[in-house]
């Protein structure tokens, strides 16, 4: 695995909390290359009819609007779909701060009891 880490810091410092923050980045490390695959211009078309964007694969249900600012992240979808990855961290944490990792499908199905990914190359 290429070293994602330090890719992912400005994005890691969102997770810091109650849990040591290693192993919370790690975990966050964990969720973006399985939500996304470390992409940040995914959009996935769910089976619900909403769509999720970018890094963390933000839904526009709830978090976002497409084409304005909205949601409970005030945000335009479309803005996750860039290199600038501040504004999509901010919104991860807060979905974070009310559901926890287990907001993430790719997290509950690819990380969550499992080994998390090694950066002690970085």
């Amino acid at each position: 695995m290429p070293c994602v880490f330090k890719l992912f810091m400005p994005t890691a410092q969102a997770f810091r909390g109650s849990m040591t923050f290693h192993h919370r980045c790690l975990k966050g490390v964990c969720l973006v290359e399985n939500e996304s695959g470390r992409s940040t211009s995914k959009v996935m078309q769910l089976a619900n009819h909403s769509v999720s964007y970018g890094l963390f694969q933000i839904n526009n249900k709830n978090w976002c609007r497409k084409g304005r600012k909205g949601g409970i992240c005030n945000i335009k979808c479309e803005d996750f779909l860039n290199d600038e990855i501040s504004d999509d961290s901010r919104c991860a944490m807060q979905i974070f701060n009310r559901h926890g990792f287990q907001a993430w499908p790719g997290w509950v199905n690819k990380c969550r009891g499992r080994t998390l990914p090694d950066v002690s190359r970085c």
